[in-house]
This record gives structure tokens, sequence and C-alpha cells, in this order.
């Protein structure tokens, strides 16, 4: 998911589409079912994408971790010497930023749907009330 996607995202999720008033109830609640949907198959492929990545990673760890121990002329004494050079590899700190960019995605995702969710027993509790209230 780009930067632009995920602003858009955020843009829809936020703001007043989850209010609970007279005039939404209706709206939320013919719409929440998909909404969550839409959102859990977001976010599935976003996991997809976080464990891909952090498969990449662990690839292009294990490659620098060979290259080090085989070609480089210093000894290493241990793992810190190690992470020491292939955390100072530009190509694997890049993947590392993208690992951390995804990880907030999917937190965010995972937030959402849970606001969602609560959405929906609000909306039932709201429509509960109105009944109540009404007399029915």
């Amino acid at each position: 998911m780009t930067d632009k996607e995920f602003e858009a995202l955020k843009k829809l999720a936020s703001g007043s589409y989850l209010e609970i008033n007279d005039a939404t109830v209706v709206r939320l609640t013919a719409t929440l079912p998909k909404k969550y949907q839409e959102f859990c198959d977001i976010l599935s492929n976003e996991i997809l994408i976080l464990k891909k990545l952090i498969n990449e990673k662990d690839k292009k760890y294990a490659d620098l971790y060979k290259d080090l121990k085989l070609n480089h002329k210093r000894t290493m004494d241990s793992k810190s010497d190690f992470d020491a050079f292939i955390n100072s590899d530009d190509s694997y700190y890049d993947i590392l930023v993208k690992i951390s960019k995804q990880e907030v995605i999917v937190s965010w995702l995972e937030a959402t749907i849970n606001n969602i969710k609560s959405c929906g027993f609000a909306t039932k509790n709201y429509l509960d009330l109105q009944k109540f209230f009404s007399g029915a």
C-alpha cells in the first residue's frame, strides 16, 4: 500500500463516517458489514506483504552474514560484530524501514476493524435505546 492509499484509507475511516445519530444509523446498519469485510480483506493483504518483507529481511540477513563470514578479511568474534556490519548495510536498512511502515499499516487496520466491530454494537445499542424511548 502506498502512502497516498494509506492516507486515503485513514481519511475514509476517520471523521464522521462512524458517527451514530438519527441521520446515520440506517446507513451504518446497512454498510458496516460491507466495510468490515473490505477492511478485513485489506488487512489480510497487508499482513501477507508484511510476511514477505520479513522473509526478504531474513534472506538478506543470511546473505550478508554468509558474505561476511566467507569474504571479510577481519575476524568476527561475536554475533554483535556481524550484526553491526549487517545493520550498516543500506539495502538491509531499507528493508527494515519498509517493515516498520508495514507494521504501522497492519496495526492501524487492526484497530480500525476493532472500531468497526464496536460501532456495530453501538449501533444496536442506539437502536434499542430509541425503541425504549419511543415505548416500543
